[in-house]
């Protein structure tokens, strides 16, 4: 039995050695300047599985690298590569040529046989060959036609039982000369220790120059030393890449005195808001990272003059965020302070005395003045470019921006649970690899110049330190899924705002433009690219809607409105058209309504101010023959009119549950017989064959159904037990009906119940694509808003906002406009 054993050991062990030798052939044929070195265990098997994700496909079709993949199926096409390559260790890298592009080598062993047999080589006895001599080795050159009719060169040749192929002839040359001469980049340190101690359990290997990774992805400090290697086991999937592996610690001493188990689950994710483009989070456990990493997020010269035991604020943890791809400007700074009390007692006597603490959504936003912190403090370093500073606590965390507004924004989206941490990128990797790491970096891609950027959409990289390594993961995720809903862009108001920003027409474009106001009564109107066109301050607050008229009849519109003062008539530019704003004697609460009867352009503008009804026209000039001057009480609703059957009819609503229906010249039309303690829903009509089968429906205080009849009766309906909130909408088109959580929608073709986890707070909205509904409609608990389809199907993610939303289509685009209370108006393309 033994001796059968030692036979089984000697054939191992001269296996091992025979594949040692084979690889050893191999790698010195790849040149020692290459940037990137694949390892591929089964070429065959790995294009068996790719072939069919989506993120190949479009890999493929990359302008810098279409034309080689092009060649590479044209000579398989022609000369049956895969056969040469069946069974085979191929390595393949990528060498940067004149700094202009890279080029690929192909590296693999043949036989003597292979050699008789394969297509490509037996060209060497063709007359189309163009043999050189270099070094004693045959270098052959064949050529390819490609699609457009042009020729491409390709070069091979056999040397010591190894084929190399390449389209430059440059490279080929190199790899021959290092044959000859016996060199080897997998002999070198740093890559001959890392591939001796990966762990190799994957169909292909990647060896990569870190430098070359950075810059290509287009950031620093993914893997902590920007000169060296990292060596990767590689899992691909339909919708991602995986890496796994370890990069060279070289000189760098941070985490150096660390190990696995001391890596810490961070809440970052948690906290910064949904729209951050990335983030970089370092742990902290003594002098030495604490040093490193202030050099790492500020580079030039490096120092090392801060000393934890000098420290007041001492960090667990360092995270930064930026809002922008090019990671240009740090928004975000945040830490976990060792001592949390005491660290916030030391920044509390530092605040800004002359600004007092801004309560917001339940947090205390506070103003640092980082001028007086102490010298020598790694939070003053941190600090200085920015020229005001302020904060609030999160759990443990502290979080720190120049910008006021920023802060009101990561607290808006930490409340409705809207924080990077749901991105599916952080999500599939904290699966992968757990959610414990030293370091870890996260980077978003949006309409990006860069093609690989548009499919790969999200790049997360993790690090573990320890003596010798960093054991990194690399998380590159492609999910475009079939239903886009992009931030078109996002504009920052110069304060917060609680106002609906209204949708308005350039009348000379035709085109969207967004008209909207700030807390300190600022509007702005923003082109369709969300710029500022201009801001003007009015003095008081909008109350409802903008209307756009043509007070001139020549197709050129301005902008109608009230604030609790004044009527205001506003022209594209941001001038007053006399002689508007007209001053009120009485204070208004309700917006105007404006009216334009016949299509005529002479409107009638409504104007409730407390009990009074004034009428004017486009001239601000009071309407003579309008009669309905004052109500017995407060009018409670705007205006509204209706056209049914050649007859006007503006309903008006009071405060003591009267409501009448006028005509034209404001004399009661039809005498309203019962009193109406209405909601503020508006007036929904429902018109029948007649006149008198005909009805105007709303809800009243307590969510009953009212139908007011043209006749003068009202009927109440208690329709599913509606209570108060309950929104109750009917027209000829369809019926909606909004009980507590529960959406319930019916039309002639469509019919669904859709259940909210919570209660919505606002009007459902209808619109129609392609003559299909969908429903909108806001969530004010969870700050979202949720489109749903005629069968009651979610079709997209939900949209965050905290105003009210308007939803317009222009051309073949229908945008959903919202502000968010922090000052910040967004577009969002619904497709």
């Amino acid at each position: 039995m033994k001796k059968y054993f030692l036979i089984i050991l000697l054939i191992l062990y001269a296996c091992n050695v025979q594949d040692h030798e084979s690889n050893f052939k191999l790698t010195q044929a790849i040149p020692v300047n290459s940037d990137l070195i694949i390892k591929i265990y089964d070429v065959n098997k790995i294009n068996t599985n790719i072939k069919s994700f989506p993120w190949w496909d479009q890999l493929k079709q990359i302008e810098s690298l279409n034309q080689t993949f092009k060649n590479l199926e044209t000579l398989n096409e022609k000369y049956n590569l895969n056969k040469l390559f069946h069974n085979q260790t191929i390595y393949v890298s990528s060498v940067l040529i004149g700094q202009k592009k890279n080029n690929f080598l192909f590296v693999t062993s043949i036989s003597e046989t292979n050699e008789e047999i394969n297509n490509l080589l037996n060209t060497r006895k063709s007359s189309d060959n163009q043999p050189r001599i270099y070094e004693g080795v045959k270098i052959n050159k064949t050529q390819l036609k490609t699609e457009n009719g042009n020729s491409t060169n390709v070069f091979f040749a056999v040397h010591n039982g190894t084929f190399i192929l390449s389209f430059s002839q440059i490279i080929i040359e190199e790899s021959i000369r290092q044959i000859n001469h016996g060199t080897n980049i997998f002999t070198a340190d740093p890559i001959n220790k890392l591939y001796k101690n990966l762990p190799k359990y994957s169909d292909i290997n990647i060896l990569v120059k870190t430098q070359f990774t950075e810059s290509i992805i287009g950031q620093k400090n993914i893997f902590l030393n920007s000169d060296t290697w990292s060596w990767f086991d590689v899992e691909l999937e339909e919708n991602s890449i995986l890496l796994h592996g370890v990069t060279n610690r070289g000189l760098v001493t941070y985490l150096k005195n660390n190990k696995y188990s001391d890596t810490k689950k961070s809440d970052i994710e948690n906290i910064l808001p949904r729209h951050i483009k990335g983030f970089y989070k370092y742990q902290i456990n003594d002098n030495i990272d604490l040093n490193e990493v202030i050099n790492i997020i500020n580079p030039g010269l490096d120092q090392n003059i801060y000393h934890l035991s000098n420290e007041t604020c001492v960090p667990n943890e360092i995270d930064i965020a930026y809002d922008d791809n090019l990671f240009t400007d740090i928004s975000y700074l945040i830490f976990e302070a060792e001592n949390e009390k005491e660290c916030v007692n030391y920044l509390q006597l530092n605040n800004e005395t002359s600004l007092k603490n801004t309560r917001y959504l339940n947090y205390n936003i506070r103003e640092l003045k980082h001028e007086k912190l102490k010298e020598n403090l790694w939070l003053k370093k941190m600090l200085e470019k920015w020229n005001t500073t302020y904060y609030i606590i999160v759990d443990n965390y502290i979080v720190l921006s120049y910008s006021i507004q920023k802060i009101k924004s990561l607290i808006n989206n930490r409340i409705s649970n809207q924080t990077i941490g749901k991105s599916k990128a952080l999500s599939v990797i904290n699966e992968q690899v757990g959610n414990k790491s030293h370091t870890a970096f996260y980077l978003t891609f949006e309409n990006h110049q860069e093609e690989w950027k548009n499919i790969f959409n999200s790049v997360v990289s993790k690090n573990i330190g320890s003596p010798d390594y960093f054991f990194t993961s690399l998380f590159f995720l492609s999910d475009k899924p079939d239903v886009k809903n992009p931030t078109t862009w996002s504009f920052n108001l110069d304060h917060e705002t609680n106002y609906q920003p209204q949708i308005v027409t350039n009348h000379y474009t035709k085109k969207m433009e967004i008209l909207t106001q700030d807390i300190e009564n600022n509007i702005y109107l923003l082109n369709e690219n969300g710029e500022k066109l201009w801001k003007k301050n009015i003095g008081n607050s909008i109350i409802g809607k903008i209307h756009q008229i043509d007070a001139y009849k020549n197709n050129k519109l301005q902008y109608l409105f009230n604030t609790k003062d004044s009527i205001y008539l506003i022209d594209r530019n941001g001038k007053h058209v006399s002689p508007f704003p007209i001053k009120s004697k009485k204070l208004m609460s309700v917006p105007l309504a404006v009216f334009d009867y016949d299509n005529s352009r002479n409107y009638r503008i409504l104007v409730p101010m407390e009990n009074e009804m004034k009428m004017y026209n486009q001239k601000g000039e009071i309407v003579s023959g309008w009669e309905f001057i004052e109500a017995e009480s407060k009018i409670i609703n705007t205006p509204e009119h209706y056209q049914l059957f050649d007859k006007d009819y503006i309903v008006i609503s009071t405060i003591n549950q009267k409501t009448y229906l006028l005509n034209r010249k404001g004399q009661e039309r039809v005498k309203i017989k019962e009193k109406i303690d209405r909601s503020q829903q508006k007036m929904n009509l429902v018109k029948g064959t007649t006149l008198y089968d005909s009805k105007l429906i709303t809800t009243n205080a307590k969510g009953d159904v009212i139908y007011i009849n043209f006749n003068g009766n009202v009927d109440t309906l208690a329709i599913q037990n509606l209570n108060k909130g309950d929104k109750y909408i009917r027209n000829n088109n369809y019926t909606i009906i909004l009980k507590d959580k529960r959406l319930t929608f019916s039309s002639k073709n469509h019919q669904f119940e859709y259940n909210f986890k919570t209660k919505p707070a606002s009007i459902p909205q209808v619109f129609f694509q392609n003559k299909s509904p969908f429903i909108a409609i806001q969530n004010k608990t969870d700050q979202l808003i949720y489109i749903l389809n005629g069968n009651g199907e979610l079709i997209t993610q939900p949209f965050f906002g905290t105003t009210d939303f308007n939803i317009a289509t222009f051309g073949n685009k229908t945008c959903l406009i919202v502000g968010s209370s922090e000052g910040v108006i967004y577009n969002y393309n619904i497709n």
